[in-house]
């Protein structure tokens, strides 16, 4: 069986990457375990691919194709038409043209689609016209919003998803409207051409349901993870005496909820006692991130928060697994955070946010403590309950291993992926 994975970056051989593709890294991995045979599909990486540990091919997006050093010349205007059609019917004719050599001499026998943005739907057109089976996994809201939050400006829950609406929510300019008034139905068009979409929660999968997708074309298979011993912690974290943020900062992540709760609850709490954040703080959301740099400073907890930045992946799952709680104050829906699977697994206390996915795996009180996002006071609450009540603690961090090691259960949930990819196959 070979299996051609597309995604526009991977943790090996690029800069940037998140939870998704941490995931999907892993799934690759048990696929090779198991003698699957995977190919690679991304932006060209930022690193040798070799290091990737797998056959990989790239593909160049049109953006890259323009020289911004000449941004006149015929060559830059010729790909930033290019750019704009891509960007108004969601295909990139760069790596559509691209594509067709990946079919024509790898000939896979399906293609998994994760998060592709960048290489747009160019290369599922390619895969449509060679025939090939598709499956793809759903691992934030994209494909339902161009904001990815499902929420307006105000923050209320939008329900329409996407359309006309998302002109005035976004503040669109005149050039700009044709791409998001088209973007529902080039969406739709393409979604419907996957035989099978996977979710990572059943409550990201009636979103989905809610939004139209096909009943029959949707399924729940959780994050495939294959737990290791964890790795070594920076010497600055000290020996429990810290909670953890592990995430990209962004807003929709919900740092500057959990910075300023911590202000209000910092009368009750250990003065010695850190918060440290772990993610991507220069080549995301650099204007977010200075607002958060502001308000640590305004409301003086520059002793306490500490910003570590992007660590190796065996050093933050060992931050998590010392950690004296996990904080993942989520302010819009999700899927299954990365995080909440390796703190379950290494039973830390968790408080999280009570939307999206993430309550189908706490139950308040028994594995877990949850908050209403947005809601500092509370979140307030809930860190002062988690550090003076340390036998609590313990009783939730290992109810939360339990049932880890059950919703996360890598032979019964890979059997389930390789059951549908031979389902596809064979139809």
């Amino acid at each position: 069986m070979k299996i051609c994975q597309v995604i526009d970056f991977w943790p090996a051989t690029h800069r940037i990457w998140g939870g998704a593709e941490q995931a999907a890294r892993r799934m690759v991995e048990e696929l090779e375990n198991r003698g699957v045979r995977n190919l690679l599909v991304t932006t060209p990486p930022d690193f040798d691919k070799s290091s990737a540990g797998f056959e990989h091919q790239t593909l160049r997006p049109v953006e890259s194709l323009i020289d911004y050093r000449r941004p006149r010349s015929l060559r830059s205007r010729f790909f930033s038409y290019l750019q704009f059609f891509k960007n108004t019917l969601q295909c990139d004719p760069a790596v559509f043209f691209q594509s067709r050599r990946l079919f024509h001499h790898q000939k896979p026998d399906l293609v998994h689609f994760h998060n592709f943005r960048r290489l747009s739907f160019a290369v599922l057109l390619r895969s449509i016209l060679a025939g090939v089976p598709r499956v793809l996994t759903i691992y934030d809201y994209w494909f339902f919003c161009p904001r990815e939050t499902l929420a307006r400006k105000s923050g209320d829950r939008c329900p329409t998803y996407q359309g006309a609406d998302c002109l005035d929510c976004l503040g669109v300019t005149p050039k700009y409207r044709l791409p998001f008034l088209m973007r529902r139905p080039i969406f739709n068009f393409f979604l419907r051409r996957f035989q099978a979409i996977v979710f990572l929660s059943e409550a990201s999968r009636r979103l989905g349901i809610d939004y139209g997708l096909e009943e029959k074309r949707t399924f729940v298979i959780p994050q495939i993870y294959d737990f290791q011993a964890p790795g070594a912690a920076t010497a600055i974290a000290g020996d429990r005496d810290y909670l953890l943020y592990v995430g990209w900062v962004q807003e929709r992540k919900g740092l500057h909820v959990l910075i300023e709760a911590l202000a209000i609850a910092q009368p009750d709490l250990p003065a010695d006692l850190k918060l440290l954040v772990v993610g991507e703080t220069e080549q995301v959301a650099p204007s977010y991130v200075n607002q958060v740099r502001t308000l640590v400073n305004q409301l003086k907890l520059s002793k306490r928060v500490l910003f570590l930045g992007r660590r190796p992946p065996a050093e933050t799952t060992g931050l998590i697994s010392r950690a004296r709680a996990v904080v993942i104050p989520e302010q819009w829906e999700n899927m299954s955070p990365v995080v909440l699977v390796e703190a379950m697994h290494y039973g830390r206390p968790i408080l999280a946010s009570r939307i999206g996915g993430i309550p189908e795996f706490i139950e308040d009180g028994r594995n877990g403590l949850l908050f209403k996002p947005d809601d500092r006071q509370e979140l307030a609450r809930r860190l002062v309950q988690i550090i003076k009540n340390p036998g609590q603690a313990d009783t939730l961090g290992r109810n939360a291993a339990a049932d880890a090691g059950r919703i996360w259960n890598t032979e019964r949930n890979l059997g389930r992926l390789l059951e549908l990819y031979r389902s596809l196959i064979h139809a």
